[in-house]
C-alpha cells in the first residue's frame, strides 16, 4: 500500500511522529496508524487534509507518483487486502 508508506516517508523526512502529523492535519493519531498499517479505511476528505498537512499532492500519497495529465488511461492499483468500502464525494 502506497499510502502507508508515504506518510511515513514523509514523517520521515520532515522528522515528524504521527502524534506531530495528527496535529497538523487535524486527523486522529490512530487513524493514522489505521492507514499505515493497513486497518482503516480511508476517508477522501481525512487523506487531503493529510496531504495538504505534508505539502504533497493527494494523488502522490496515494499512488505514489505524480499525477497524470492524460486522463484516457485507466490505472488499476491495488491499495487494500480484502474488501474495500469507498464512496466518492467530489473529483478535483
Amino acid at each position: 500500500m502506497y499510502l502507508g508508506k508515504n506518510i511515513l516517508k514523509c514523517c520521515e523526512e520532515r522528522r515528524w511522529s504521527l502524534s506531530m502529523l495528527a496535529k497538523r492535519s487535524s486527523v486522529p493519531k490512530a487513524t493514522l496508524h489505521g492507514w499505515v498499517t493497513g486497518r482503516k479505511a480511508l476517508k477522501l476528505e481525512q487523506v487531503r487534509m493529510v496531504a495538504d498537512a505534508l505539502e504533497v499532492s493527494f494523488y502522490w500519497l496515494i499512488f505514489g507518483e505524480q499525477e497524470r495529465t492524460n486522463f484516457k488511461t485507466t490505472v488499476t492499483r491495488p491499495l487494500f487486502k480484502g474488501i474495500v468500502k469507498m464512496s466518492l464525494e467530489e473529483i478535483i
